[in-house]
């Protein structure tokens, strides 16, 4: 074979691996396919003034190459964990007080 083929073997070939490369990193996605599996789900945003359940129904839209769904998932829980924590404190405290307003009357 000559030189100039041999340079477009190398280069084409270079091309099918870097292509393959990606693929298999999840920043190119093929025909069909999710990135990195993933299904798509339509976003669900938190409201303007968000409670422990609305935290658990947030959901995000996918994106190549998007964050670590399990490093989200626990962020997540952590947030509505400490939210559900602070609705319960913020209820014993109003009835509390509720409690001491009518106990003065």
């Amino acid at each position: 074979m000559t030189w100039p083929i041999w340079l477009t073997l190398v280069c084409v070939l270079a091309a099918v691996l870097a292509a393959l490369v990606a693929v298999a990193l999840g920043r190119l996605t093929l025909p069909g396919r999710e990135a990195a599996g993933q299904t798509q789900h339509p976003p669900v945003p938190l409201p303007p003034e968000p409670h422990a359940e609305d935290v658990e129904l947030v959901r995000f839209s996918l994106d190549v190459p998007g964050y670590e769904r399990g490093q989200v998932d626990q962020a997540m829980d952590l947030l509505a964990a400490q939210l559900r924590a602070q609705e319960a404190q913020i209820a014993r405290l109003q009835a509390r007080f509720v409690g001491d307003r009518v106990s003065e009357e």
